[in-house]
């Protein structure tokens, strides 16, 4: 009790960070938009694994990124 489930094939090493350079077009995308569409196709990674990978693919965008040098792409939902 108290420890989440994972739900999904756990990926790490090159499979993780072939899948993170396929998708990530752009500097924008992060952590969590990364970790959702590993989800939706029945994979899960840690999101420090994540993030590590994210760094040693494209450093300057992480650094961009994070410092908010590069802003977050913020969607609105109509009503709210």
């Amino acid at each position: 009790m108290g420890e989440q489930e994972n739900i999904g094939r756990p990926v790490g090493g090159t499979e993780l960070m072939a899948f993170i350079e396929d998708f990530q077009i752009s500097p924008s995308i992060g952590i969590r938009i990364i970790e959702g569409t590993l989800s939706g196709r029945g994979l899960y990674a840690s999101r420090s694994d994540i993030a590590d990978m994210i760094i040693q693919i494209n450093l300057v965008g992480a650094i961009l990124r994070w410092n908010e040098q590069n802003p977050r792409i913020k969607n609105r939902v109509a009503g709210i």
